[in-house]
């Protein structure tokens, strides 16, 4: 598959991602559309976006507006303290068209998205119960082994958008730290 021809939308695929994937009852976002517009329009505009996504595949442009949302904060407890940051986070709301088009472009690029086997975050079926017991299996097999189990944790779930990276990997380095940790911080980071 070298070809951009061969890796063009079908009708049945933008149809699957309206129908099948798109989720309903969610506020417009800046264009003023929902998604249920796209379900209740004429069956043409799915063939009018088919269109619309292969230009933009065959182009590489992709329309400004698709990278333009409206942010919306929300408080996650409203029984605590709404002053604190901690208790508030944001969401985007995106161009629905946008969003189709994602659908789109995941169900044909899926296939080369992996992620590495230690990755519990931001992937189906893991979380931080996947991580604890890990961590517990790993530390027990050294115990059982009468080897010492050093443990440090760092919340960095605010860090790595807002540290310069080349500094860290510098700090790193000037620690002599063992290669392996060195290489699992760089899979991290990168």
């Amino acid at each position: 598959m070298d070809d951009v021809d061969d890796w063009l939308f079908s009708v049945e695929d933008v149809d699957r991602a309206v129908f099948s994937k798109l989720k309903w009852g969610k506020t417009p976002g800046c264009d003023g559309l929902s998604p249920e517009h796209l379900v209740y329009s004429h069956p043409s505009l799915i063939i009018q976006l088919k269109l619309l996504f292969n230009t933009m595949l065959k182009h590489g442009y992709v329309p400004d507006i698709f990278g333009i949302g409206i942010i919306v904060p929300l408080i996650k407890d409203r029984h605590g303290d709404i002053r604190n940051s901690e208790n508030n986070r944001a969401i985007t709301i995106s161009s629905v068209i946008s969003k189709v088009f994602e659908i789109c472009l995941y169900d044909k690029m899926e296939q080369f998205l992996h992620t590495g086997e230690l990755q519990y975050g931001f992937k189906p079926g893991y979380g931080c119960n996947t991580a604890v017991f890990t961590l517990q299996h790993v530390a027990n097999y050294f115990r059982t082994r009468q080897s010492n189990v050093y443990v440090s944790a760092i919340d960095a779930s605010k860090a790595f958008d807002r540290i310069n990276h080349q500094k860290l990997i510098s700090k790193l380095i000037q620690r002599q730290l063992p290669t392996c940790f060195f290489e699992y911080v760089c899979q991290l980071v990168f």
